[in-house]
């Protein structure tokens, strides 16, 4: 199952973040991907280009991340994507 999703983060903000929002899972960075280890397979997240949303005089940074998941069962999808979501809001701090 794939997955795509827009973030407002730079590269360096997402890998700063990662750490804390893969919880107790394995994982290796490797570029602009991560391969992690789920309880039912495997996951790859891929890093998109660096890009910038214009409002005005506002900036704000903005990366597509793709989601790859082989042999996760939904449960542990849906588990896992709640905990990263969570680890990522901004402004909950």
């Amino acid at each position: 199952m794939r997955i795509i999703k827009e973030m407002g983060y730079t590269h360096a903000e997402f890998f700063r973040l990662l750490p804390n929002a893969m919880g107790d899972h394995p994982f290796e960075i490797e570029g602009l991907q991560v391969h992690c280890t789920l309880p039912s397979g495997t996951l790859t997240i891929t890093l998109g280009p660096e890009q910038e949303r214009r409002l005005v005089l506002v900036v704000i940074p903005r990366t597509t991340i793709t989601f790859e998941y082989d042999g996760v069962t939904d449960a542990d999808r849906q588990e896992f994507i709640k905990y990263f979501d969570l680890r990522f809001m901004k402004g909950l701090a």
